[in-house]
């Protein structure tokens, strides 16, 4: 582990909150084009989704 200190995962959004509350229109379009790019298999799935 990088930071074996931070033992859990830091977000500002709320248990039910969505990505999309967090961030501008257009930086959520290009966070979700960046994962459709790389990861198109949705292999990565932790933390709060950003494509839906």
């Amino acid at each position: 582990m990088l930071f074996p200190a931070l033992d859990e995962l830091f977000t500002l959004l709320a248990p039910g909150d969505r990505a999309a509350n967090a961030f501008t229109p257009s930086t959520l379009a290009r966070l979700r084009a960046i994962k459709r790019a790389c990861d198109p298999r949705g292999t990565f799935r932790s933390n709060f989704p950003v494509l839906g």
